[in-house]
């Protein structure tokens, strides 16, 4: 899951938070973000928000193994994320700016 905060995606001025998982059954996400107003992103990247039977959160982590940015690395080694403990990157953004977000992760892989 792929957790952005800021004024983009609509034309309205006050800033929201948009979840992308897209495609999300080939574990790949890879679309353009266009900025409306001056700011600063945050995104958040984590595993989604599992429960069980008793409404108690489930640590289901998630290994993202390359998240870039206009083509800039924000992640290109393994980083394991749950819902609870994300991987955040923060950005300062321009009006008119736009972002191509990419991103790809797989179920996380514990050693043994």
């Amino acid at each position: 899951m792929i957790i952005i905060e800021g004024p983009w995606g609509a034309m309205q001025s006050l800033p929201r938070s948009n979840v992308l998982d897209i495609i999300k059954k080939h574990n790949l996400a890879d679309d353009f973000i266009i900025i409306f107003d001056d700011t600063t992103l945050s995104i958040s990247l984590r595993g989604t928000d599992k429960r069980d039977k008793n409404n108690v959160l489930i640590e289901n982590w998630v290994d993202f193994i390359k998240v870039s940015i206009n083509g800039k690395d924000i992640i290109s080694k393994i980083t394991p994320v749950w819902h609870n403990k994300p991987y955040v990157y923060t950005l300062e953004a321009k009006k008119g700016d736009i972002l191509n977000l990419y991103a790809e992760w797989k179920k996380h892989e514990t050693k043994d």
